[in-house]
């Protein structure tokens, strides 16, 4: 059975100035280069979905097959329309792994310690125990998501169980469950519109599986090993301290 990854690197970066964080310099190689030279130590294909701005305002050469799309409402969106050209490509995945362009991986530990835990259920999310997290679960005896928490509507905890940009989906279902749950929201179009205050966001809609009792299972991984930034400051210290 073949194993693919999906970079899903497909916003407008407004938070980081508008250039793409995946895109960004480490020391010698974009941090999306990173990513998937520690991929390819594990999964057949890897493919990097990106915006149709960035692909045309970027020359790249990149060891993935790059896709590209108009933004979507909210990264679930973006992941919709990437899950459709995945598929057009490779007709046969059963299961697909995804993880945000934005993330930087330490070592390739964490694909390879995911793909050994999870399990059969539909959807299967990386996540680790880690300091005052900026979003974290709530989670049933079983492991399975009962609700997410953000740190910008929620408040601040000591210590949570917080995604780690990683997932696995099975293929036969994602494309099933986002739209439904765009419906459920009364969305009428997938693509980025910055009068609409409504967007579809992955995390929040793992809190309707659970009432819909098609649980997301969080999988436990080593903590340190998926790191993120939202600054030049904290990149500079990434590139520092791994690179």
């Amino acid at each position: 059975m073949n194993s693919a990854l999906l970079i899903v690197a497909a916003g407008k970066s407004s938070r980081f100035g508008g250039y793409p964080k995946a895109l960004c310099m480490l020391k010698d190689e974009m941090n999306v280069d990173n990513t998937i030279k520690y991929a390819r130590k594990v999964f057949d294909e890897i493919y990097l979905g990106l915006n149709i701005e960035t692909v045309n305002s970027f020359d790249l050469n990149v060891d993935a097959k790059i896709l590209s799309i108009t933004t979507g409402q909210g990264d679930a969106m973006s992941l919709l329309k990437l899950t459709r050209l995945v598929k057009k490509d490779n007709p046969n995945l059963q299961r697909l792994f995804v993880c945000w362009g934005d993330a930087f991986f330490v070592d390739e530990t964490p694909f390879i310690e995911f793909k050994e835990k999870i399990e059969n259920d539909d959807w299967n999310v990386a996540c680790s125990i880690d300091e005052k997290p900026y979003a974290w679960f709530d989670v049933d005896s079983n492991n399975y998501i009962i609700k997410s928490h953000f740190k910008k509507t929620d408040g601040e905890i000591d210590k949570g169980i917080h995604d780690q940009s990683l997932f696995c989906f099975d293929l036969n279902t994602l494309e099933e469950y986002l739209m439904d749950y765009k419906d459920y929201l009364g969305l009428n179009s997938e693509d980025y519109d910055p009068n609409e205050t409504k967007e579809v966001r992955l995390l929040d809609i793992f809190n309707y599986h659970y009432e819909l009792n098609k649980p997301v299972k969080a999988i436990i991984i080593d903590a340190n090993k998926i790191l993120s930034f939202n600054t030049k400051e904290e990149l500079d210290k990434i590139v520092e301290e791994y690179c």
